[in-house]
C-alpha cells in the first residue's frame, strides 16, 4: 500500500501535528506501507517526518501564487483591482504548480526518495 500526503505548509500547527499523529499511527500498525509527504515549505513538519520514515517532498509555491490572498490595502476599488491582478497572474501559476505536483506525484509511483524540487 502506498499513501501520499500533502500538506501547504512545513511547520507545526495543529493540522500538521494531526498528520503528523495520523502518519505515526500508520507506521505502528502497517509498517510495511510506504508513505510519503508533498508540502510546500521546508520546515519541522519535513524534519518530523524524516524521522519517522516518511518520503518527503518540498514543492515550493511560486512567490506570486503563495501572496495571493494577501492584500495590503483595507479594501475599496484599488483592492479589488489589485486582487484581480494577482487572481489572473495567480492562474497562469495555478496551473503551472498543478503540473509540478502531478509529475511529482507520479514520481513518487515509480519510485520513492527524498527530492527537493526548486
Amino acid at each position: 500500500m502506498r499513501i501520499q500526503y500533502l500538506s501547504s505548509s512545513g511547520e507545526l500547527g495543529g493540522a500538521e501535528v494531526c498528520l503528523l499523529d495520523m502518519m505515526a499511527s500508520l507506521r505502528r500498525e502497517q509498517p510495511g506501507w510506504r508513505l510519503a509527504l508533498i508540502t510546500a515549505q521546508d520546515g519541522p513538519l519535513i524534519e518530523r517526518a524524516d524521522c519517522m520514515g516518511v518520503t518527503t517532498t518540498v514543492l515550493p509555491f511560486p512567490f506570486a501564487l503563495s501572496r495571493l490572498g494577501d492584500s495590503k490595502s483595507s479594501g475599496g476599488r484599488m483592492a479589488r483591482t489589485v486582487l484581480g491582478a494577482r487572481l489572473a497572474a495567480g492562474t497562469y501559476l495555478a496551473a503551472a504548480y498543478s503540473r509540478q505536483l502531478r509529475r511529482c506525484v507520479g514520481r513518487k509511483k515509480k519510485k520513492l526518495k527524498r527530492i527537493k524540487i526548486k
